[in-house]
């Protein structure tokens, strides 16, 4: 399972969590439909997206250095533990001072994507931050510390280190923004996770995450139960979007709404 995948995965299984929460009642003649439509519209979006926290191939800074293309070459072969643990050996025995930042990174990696150990990442990832500030893997590695958080469920300590990305380009910020508005939702503070979707649409018209953000607006009015404002959302998100796959997909669900309103309450459903 890749990176982004596992990302998916745990994602929709808090959201899982909120939809509990929130008591939603799904209708199988209607409700349970969109809503599976929308979380397929969701994973189609983001997949196609590729959220940086995807699992491309590190890039060596020193591709010659033989220390650097093992790693890579173990990390290739899906052993993780064992670029881990010589990226650690490695890193402990250079001298003082010299630039160990893409090994860092390389374990980092491994510990993330291979072993799932979120905290011996972030610990590598942070003596990376504190001792190479201007290594071209700084922005990528404050970006891990804050998903490792976010994958251990810590969502208020993840929201401190995504708002830490939001001064660091274009892209960065995108992503900080896309990502705090998940742990506020996630959080339960539902206002607040809808008014940092949108402050992404208005700032980044156009982009891949301003659509995924316009869905999660949609999606999250499906899951308080209010369709009328789905619709509304929903339609935005049409207007924006120029995947003709995720139109269609959207339309589709958006037909759903219109059949679950015309369609009659079951007995002991809310009207």
């Amino acid at each position: 399972m890749t990176g982004i995948e596992r990302r998916i995965l745990i994602f929709f299984s808090h959201l899982l969590s909120f939809n509990l929460k929130y008591g939603v009642v799904e209708n199988p003649l209607s409700f349970g439909d969109i809503l599976n439509r929308f979380c397929a519209l969701l994973i189609i979006l983001i997949l196609s997206t590729q959220l940086a926290c995807h699992k491309a191939k590190p890039v060596a800074v020193v591709p010659a250095d033989p220390q650097v293309e093992n790693l890579k070459g173990l990390i290739a072969r899906a052993h993780y533990e064992e670029a881990a643990n010589q990226a650690k050996t490695i890193a402990s025995q250079v001298a003082h001072g010299q630039d160990v930042s893409e090994i860092l990174y390389l374990e980092s990696y491994a510990l993330m994507f291979g072993e799932k150990d979120y905290g011996g990442a972030r610990a590598a990832l942070k003596q990376l931050l504190d001792f190479f500030p201007q290594s071209p893997h700084a922005i990528e590695a404050q970006q891990w510390i804050a998903d490792c958080h976010y994958w251990d469920s810590n969502y208020d300590r993840a929201l401190r280190e995504y708002r830490k990305l939001e001064g660091a380009g274009k892209d960065a910020q995108a992503y900080a923004f896309y990502q705090e508005a998940n742990c506020l939702l996630l959080k339960d503070k539902v206002g607040d996770a809808l008014t940092t979707y949108r402050n992404l649409i208005e700032k980044y018209p156009g982009s891949p995450l301003a659509d995924s953000a316009q869905l999660m607006v949609a999606n999250t009015y499906l899951k308080l139960d209010d369709r009328a404002l789905a619709k509304t959302e929903l339609q935005k998100f049409m207007s924006m979007t120029k995947n003709p796959a995720l139109l269609h997909s959207a339309q589709k669900a958006l037909d759903q709404l219109e059949e679950a309103k015309s369609s009659p309450k079951g007995p002991g459903e809310n009207h």
